[in-house]
């Protein structure tokens, strides 16, 4: 079909311009025309007295290396031979083609080639059409996910296409994402957060997405992918933070005026930053999949980094939401526009602003269930008066009276003190990792005996050393710092108990004791994501 210059094929633009009136030349159709669709425009063309003619694919070869423009497709079932013919046809002509669209295309075995031969004929991208005989339930199960397996029991999580649909929806509209964006990220897509968040988003509204698993190498990739968001685990932008304030810390020891600077003006001294690394394109970071320290956010924050905290689970499809309010650092914001969030406490009754209980999700986001385990997915999930499907999270946190959720911790991993004090140990994760020569810690149960020779638990935490910071501040080699135990727990502890001191985060009977530190060379076993295996070192 011929309108001016642009020459279209292709059953949708052909009923599309005929309802809109506009003038048409001649319409040019397959042989051997099949579908519902195709035989309504045979119709239509008949009914409104417009030119048509059945053509072969080799005069539509001829046709197209003449006259076209734009947006190519077949009006009727075709084969990849035909397609075949058709893509050098255009490649020939030095036209550019914009897409071609594949109408009742019914053989896609040979779809890798036709698309690398699409490619050199300069073609955007390949549509592949629905079929009426394919059709979806939105409520059939669209992908199984694996929990992470941090908790020592792993679970198949079933996500519905209304799932994903309600969850993509809900971030694509808090993300404020477009097509103009370039999102990096480090997260695989057998990951929920990876495969939502890190391919579904930008596919959803055509932005470049860009994956990479060279840790090592991220801020090479924001500066020549020219980055605009980019998004990881906690534990990345820890190292990122940590490089930061050593660097700042080397430059503040030569020049007085970048004391100053950072100290009066951070943001100041964070656009340079910026500038020296090279991400004038980065418009935020955003985290999940993990707590972040909220020392790592105020780093950021401080010098105008926009690094935003989100949280969610593999069950809630998974994005609850992210905060992106510098005045409310610690918090995860508000929940999607597809998802509700209500403290409950141990009867499910509903707790008010300010009163700490578990964190539970409702609304269409709402896994299906647990893959063939009924009573693991009736354990989490209850359904309200109202038929909302809430899912009980495990999480404890609470809401502030702006409705801004906030995380404290993990229900099961609590460590109950004698006198019943609670520890988070996160929280105290998140506050001593920023300790110099701390690389990783994790902190878990540990057991003490009291007087009475009654087993008690305490704080107990594992630290893997920060070896090359060691290293540098010592002058002794790896090997070197390994061979002596005893100096390199001192050098870790009195870090350690220096973070503790300057703490405006932990409270005296959350802090940890030099006799429960455990010094650790080798590797935490981790998932997939980078997440530490936490059951494996609890030896209650």
């Amino acid at each position: 079909m011929k309108q001016g210059s642009e020459f279209i094929y292709g059953p949708r633009p052909v009923i599309e311009a005929i309802d809109a009136g506009q003038e048409i030349d001649r319409v040019y159709l397959k042989r051997d025309l099949q579908g519902e669709k195709s035989q309504h425009i045979l119709k239509l063309l008949k009914e409104r007295s417009i030119p048509f003619q059945f053509v072969p694919v080799e005069k539509l070869n001829r046709i197209t290396r003449k006259n076209h423009q734009g947006i190519i497709a077949t009006v009727s079932p075709v084969t990849f031979q035909d397609l075949d013919q058709v893509i050098p046809a255009i490649y020939e002509s030095g036209r550019d083609p914009l897409i071609v669209m594949l109408d009742g295309v019914t053989d896609v075995r040979n779809f890798g080639a036709i698309a690398r031969t699409a490619e050199c004929a300069g073609v955007h991208a390949i549509i592949l059409p629905y079929h009426g005989s394919a059709r979806i339930n939105a409520d059939e199960t669209a992908v199984i996910l694996c929990t992470s397996g941090t908790t020592g029991d792993p679970r198949e999580v079933e996500l519905t296409h209304a799932n994903l649909i309600a969850n993509i929806a809900g971030s694509v509209e808090k993300v404020e994402i477009t097509g103009e964006d370039k999102l990096g990220h480090i997260l695989p897509p057998h990951h929920s957060f990876g495969l939502t968040v890190g391919k579904l988003l930008p596919f959803c509204v055509g932005a470049t997405n860009i994956y990479t698993n060279k840790y090592r190498q991220v801020s090479e990739l924001i500066r020549e992918k020219s980055i605009t968001i980019f998004v990881a685990i906690p534990a990345l932008f820890t190292v990122l933070a940590k490089k930061i304030e050593e660097n700042l810390a080397r430059e503040k020891e030569k020049r007085l005026l970048v004391r100053l600077l950072d100290h009066y003006l951070p943001k100041r001294v964070g656009k340079s930053v910026v500038e020296k690394l090279g991400w004038t394109n980065l418009r935020f970071f955003l985290s999940g999949a993990a707590a972040m320290p909220r020392w790592v956010l105020e780093v950021f924050w401080k010098r105008g980094l926009k690094l935003c905290e989100g949280y969610g689970t593999t069950e809630n499809s998974p994005v609850y939401g992210f905060n992106d309010d510098p005045q409310r650092l610690g918090s995860v914001g508000k929940p999607i526009s597809t998802l509700s969030v209500q403290i409950v406490n141990e009867r499910n009754e509903i707790m008010p602003p300010g009163i700490k209980g578990e964190i539970c999700l409702g609304g269409p986001c709402i896994m299906k269930g647990y893959y063939k385990n009924p009573q693991a997915t009736k354990s989490v999930i209850r359904i309200d008066s109202n038929g909302i499907r809430w899912l009980h999270t495990g999480d404890l946190g609470y809401l502030d009276e702006e409705g801004h959720l906030f995380i404290t911790g993990r229900k099961k991993y609590l460590i109950v003190l004698p006198g019943g004090k609670n520890v988070n140990p996160e929280l105290v994760e998140s506050a001593l990792s920023e300790a110099r020569f701390v690389g990783e810690i994790l902190v878990v149960p540990g057991l003490r005996k009291d007087t009475a020779g009654i087993p008690q638990e305490t704080v107990r935490a594992i630290v893997k050393p920060a070896l090359d910071e060691i290293a540098a501040h010592t002058n002794l080699s790896h090997n070197d710092l390994v061979k002596q135990p005893k100096l390199l727990k001192s050098l870790v502890w009195q870090s350690i108990s220096e973070c503790q001191r300057k703490s405006r985060q932990l409270s005296i009977f959350e802090k940890i004791n030099s006799r429960h530190l455990e010094i650790k060379i080798d590797e935490f076993q981790k998932t997939s994501t980078g997440k530490i295996k936490r059951e494996a070192y609890i030896k209650l």
